[in-house]
């Protein structure tokens, strides 16, 4: 697995690639995520369903559910927060490619702000009580036009 970290994003390529399955969950901490689905194998599928993406809109026990069939380099933008999902078992070589922004990394943007730059260091200074809220406030702004409740 690889996992790059930078201030404000998080990338991730995870999956065993030749074969594997990934069970059902939510991303509690994530605020935005995409995925990219990557295929390295060039036969036809031995079976439709292998790998597709699987939403639970109810909740994991409600018995209603949306797959995303597997394809290669496909995307999707989905609140993995708050909806429960998984993939179903496949084989032959699949990846998924995920940049994300973390709810505590948010969470760190509000409380504080960059003053200044020393090369490659960023300088931050706690905000003010009123800058907190003036953020927070824009943060919930994004949330609900964007619908990431």
């Amino acid at each position: 697995m690889y996992v790059y970290i930078d201030p404000f994003f998080c990338s991730l390529l995870c999956s065993d690639t030749l074969n594997g399955k990934c069970i059902i969950h939510v991303d509690k901490n994530v605020a935005v995520n995409i995925l990219t689905h990557i295929r390295f194998y060039k036969g036809p599928d031995s079976c439709s369903h292998e790998g597709a993406t699987v939403f639970y809109p109810g909740g994991e026990f409600d018995g209603r559910c949306y797959a995303v069939k597997l394809k290669h380099l496909r995307s999707t933008l989905a609140n993995f927060r708050q909806v429960y999902h998984n993939a179903l078992p496949w084989q032959n070589n699949r990846a998924v490619f995920s940049v994300y922004t973390d709810h505590r990394v948010l969470d760190f943007c509000h409380a504080f702000k960059i003053t200044s730059f020393e090369g490659n260091i960023c300088v931050f200074e706690k905000r003010t009580d009123a800058e907190i809220v003036e953020a927070l406030k824009k943060w919930a702004a994004i949330r609900k036009k964007y619908k990431l409740v």
